[in-house]
């Protein structure tokens, strides 16, 4: 044993912080998701709040979760023009402003894991 010490480059202790950040702030939101009592839950505001910084610091939509978020977009789409006929349309917004939120997640989620699969191993 020597009494030099080696030390990483700081690039590589930026890296390896941000990786676990990124997958720390990722487990507690899929953490949270179990925790629903009441509208909004702590979940709900969470993700609002991870999605719009991952999306402000590089967010990238694979190519493989491109087709979720098209589909399930139409699909809201489709939920937006089936209000103009119904006559009661009392819970209709709620229920789709959620039902876009969980889409938004759910590619959220397909995008994160596809970037760096290695990364949330199950």
């Amino acid at each position: 044993m020597s009494a030099v010490a080696h030390e990483l480059p700081p690039a590589a202790l930026n890296a390896k912080l941000i990786a676990l950040i990124a997958s720390s702030a990722v487990f507690l939101g899929v953490f949270l998701s179990g925790f629903v009592i009441a509208e909004p839950a702590p979940y709900d505001l969470y993700m609002v709040g991870l999605i719009i910084v991952w999306c402000l610091f590089g967010l990238r939509i694979s190519r493989a979760a491109a087709p979720l978020l098209v589909l399930l977009v139409v699909m809201n789409i489709g939920g937006m023009i089936s209000m103009t006929q119904m006559s009661d349309i009392a819970g209709t917004p709620l229920y789709l402003s959620v039902s876009l939120f969980l889409a938004f997640t759910a590619v959220f989620f397909a995008s994160v894991t596809s970037v760096q699969p290695n990364l949330y191993r199950v």
